[in-house]
């Protein structure tokens, strides 16, 4: 069961959506509504009554990459929805979001967790072994970067670090 901050944030986070053409290779805090994301969280905060006055972490996991020409779409999409039904099922996943490849090829999706052990639990699983031994066949090049997302005071402040 999660807490009432992470509650509150997963919820703000259904509104996450890309601001930008370029978010596959835009820095990633400029590639998202992130103060829309936190207003509502303001808003959830207070319709809710919960006083969140102290900072809180949680773990963002960031994955660009490159598709290869002719990459098999339908076993990528098998391995992109079996791999978040097991993240969800390991517990503390907040959001999942992926967009779709730009005319390069190049990709981002995202996960934020509660915290960094649900997201090294989350990826544990077999169907995320299996898409990390497909990632030769299906990308030319893959990025993974681990961030933290720091918020505080219901959501007036939050940075990534």
């Amino acid at each position: 069961t999660l807490d009432q901050p992470s509650q509150l944030l997963a919820r703000s986070l259904t509104i996450l959506a890309p601001t930008r053409d370029d978010y596959a290779t835009a820095l990633y805090a400029a590639s998202f509504n992130w103060p829309a994301v936190f207003a509502r969280l303001q808003d959830l905060c207070t319709a809710h009554g919960y006083p969140w006055h102290e900072a809180r972490g949680f773990c963002v996991v960031v994955f660009r990459s490159r598709l290869r020409a002719g990459a098999d779409a339908d076993w990528l999409h098998e391995l992109d929805e079996r791999s978040d039904e097991e993240a969800c099922a390991s517990g503390g996943l907040l959001k999942y979001w992926f967009g779709g490849a730009d005319w390069r090829g190049d990709n981002l999706a995202t996960c934020i967790w509660r915290c960094r052990a649900d997201a090294q639990r989350g990826g544990l699983g077999a169907w995320h072994r299996r898409a990390r031994g497909a990632a030769r066949e299906l990308y030319e090049r893959v990025e993974f970067a681990v961030l933290r997302l720091e918020v505080g005071d219901g959501g007036r402040e939050w940075r990534f670090t």
